[in-house]
């Protein structure tokens, strides 16, 4: 997938399609870029959302929370923007504390006109306060 540097086999392609969920629909075309020291999106202008940035220190070990906020965001119908406080289906809140512009120049396929939006744990912003 150009837009996200992911490749799927042609039964995989296939099995997504049939499947059509947000979940199915997300692991084909957006991957998890796991780099040091933040762990973020590549791909989410396909569903005309922006991309998620997170530190890696809050998404390890497993890295699920970052998947857990890509299908979050996936399979809502509101807007999240700056300022927005995501809460989880296991009750888990993050809070956008930002949102940049698309580091890829217009034309690239991995351009994203949305931009991206860095997240972090609820908990740490209510200690800020």
């Amino acid at each position: 997938i150009d837009n996200s540097g992911l490749a799927h086999g042609g039964g995989r392609w296939l099995d997504l399609a049939e499947d059509g969920s947000a979940d199915a629909l997300s692991f084909a075309f957006v991957s998890v870029v796991r780099g040091d020291p933040e762990v973020w999106t590549m791909g989410m202008h396909v569903f005309g959302l922006p991309e998620i940035r997170m530190r890696r220190a809050d998404v390890e070990p497993t890295g699920d929370l970052i998947i857990d906020v890509l299908r979050y965001m996936c399979r809502c119908e509101k807007s999240v923007d700056k300022d927005h406080v995501l809460v989880l289906e296991d009750g888990q809140m993050l809070h956008v504390t930002s949102k940049v512009e698309c580091e890829f120049p217009a034309g690239s396929p991995m351009y994203n006109p949305f931009g991206s939006l860095f997240l972090l744990p609820g908990k740490e912003i209510a200690e800020r306060n």
